[in-house]
């Protein structure tokens, strides 16, 4: 790996510090090679800053999950998406961590970008696993030729994962990241397609709260409403090209996942082994554990 002093001296960066002007960050920057060169210090500046955004995003989502779900409401336990949803919050900082040293120390297609693109594969499959549950809502448990949509969902996100990851490595030095891209642009629209199917759940009557939740059902079509409305609102930042936007509207899709998770968890098909120990305790009277 050549040092950053070698690359700011080549003609990727074309030499002095004279040549890098103020503004330093520029929100409207694109992250299209010929725009911002990689080896730059015009390149480096904007992705850890669009990746420090990422981070913080999920580093939130981290915090509320356990302080609020776990401590306050003590819903947590009785939340096994949300559970699912920390791993993916997890995974995915764990990803924005090695993004933002890789562009602090001009690595960009070095060794953390592989790290990152791995931790990040593991973040989106948890990602995927609570999205499937959503999407699927009343028909979890349906299946085809004895195999259930879950399973066959499961099974299908886990193949895009390792396929990402095999194919992406195989095709590193002419693809890079596009496969990795690729991945995360499907994700975000099968959970756009879930919001939406859920919604229309929740409107024909087929899903709805568990009855020790209080929450009213024209809140869970708002949450959903508003839910569907930033997805769409991140994608378009993530058509508009650049990293200022793009990263940090990423990284609210998860923050969107855990605030859907917080009523979609709680919902009458989310019947599972967790969830019907859960309530047996309930009625045996044994006191439940508070996480």
């Amino acid at each position: 790996m050549e040092s950053f002093s070698a690359i700011s001296n080549s003609s990727a960066y074309d030499g002095s510090a004279d040549d890098f002007d103020y503004p330093i960050i520029w929100v409207f920057t694109k992250w299209y090679e010929d725009e911002t060169p990689p080896g730059t210090i015009l390149r480096n500046s904007h992705f850890v800053l669009a990746h420090s955004g990422f981070f913080f995003f999920n580093f939130v989502n981290i915090w509320c999950i356990l302080l609020f779900h776990g401590w306050v409401l003590r819903r947590l336990s009785h939340n096994f998406l949300m559970k699912v949803a920390l791993l993916a919050c997890i995974g995915q900082m764990t990803s924005c961590l090695c993004s933002i040293h890789r562009y602090n120390t001009n690595d960009e297609f070095g060794y953390w970008a592989h790290v990152s693109v791995l931790t990040g594969l593991v973040g989106y499959t948890f990602f995927n696993y609570v999205i499937l549950h959503v999407f699927l809502n009343a028909n979890r448990k349906a299946s085809i030729y004895g195999i259930s949509y879950k399973a066959l969902g499961i099974a299908f996100w886990l193949a895009m994962a390792i396929a990402c990851w095999v194919i992406g490595r195989k095709r590193w030095e002419e693809d890079n990241f596009e496969y990795f891209r690729n991945y995360i642009s499907g994700s975000t629209g099968f959970q756009l397609l879930s919001y939406i199917s859920v919604l229309r759940a929740v409107y024909k009557g087929t899903v709805t709260l568990k009855q020790d939740v209080e929450v009213s059902t024209d809140m869970v079509k708002r949450v959903l409403v508003a839910a569907i409305g930033l997805i769409l609102f991140a994608i378009a930042c993530a058509f508009s090209g650049c990293p200022i936007f793009q990263y940090p509207a990423t990284g609210m899709t998860f923050s969107v996942m855990v605030i859907v998770v917080s009523v979609v968890g709680e919902m009458d098909f989310m019947d599972d082994d967790v969830s019907q120990k859960v309530s047996s305790e309930d009625e045996t009277g044994t006191e439940l554990p508070q996480v």
